[in-house]
């Protein structure tokens, strides 16, 4: 089983997200996409946002008429946590979670041009 990660600050959730997925889907032959909702992105530490459940709930909703679409909480602030937002380490906690699946990354469709 593929599947793939899209991730993003989602605030909000638009149509070109949904349609990339959906291109992403096709393109790599994907059964599922995890839209992983971004705590805080380096390059928007400056920039309010709003805030992550609110955010991830704009995702639920967006994603619900989509089955192979799932709302994904990889991301989600922990108390402890500083805030700060850490792709590598989801990427490498959903390839845990998904030990005999092969994870592509938002950033590895970007390479698939053509």
């Amino acid at each position: 089983m593929n599947i793939g990660l899209l991730g993003g600050t989602f605030d909000p959730i638009h149509r070109g997200h949904i349609a990339l997925a959906r291109a992403a889907m096709e393109k790599c032959k994907l059964s599922r996409i995890y839209f992983v909702t971004a705590n805080v992105p380096p390059h928007k530490q400056l920039q309010p946002l709003s805030p992550f459940l609110n955010r991830y709930a704009m995702v639920a909703l967006a994603t619900a008429p989509e089955k192979a679409f799932i709302p994904s909480l990889l991301e989600a602030p922990e108390e402890s946590s500083s805030g700060e937002s850490a792709a590598a380490a989801t990427a490498a906690q959903a390839a845990s979670a998904s030990a005999a699946s092969r994870v592509t990354s938002s950033a590895r469709l970007s390479n698939h041009n053509g």
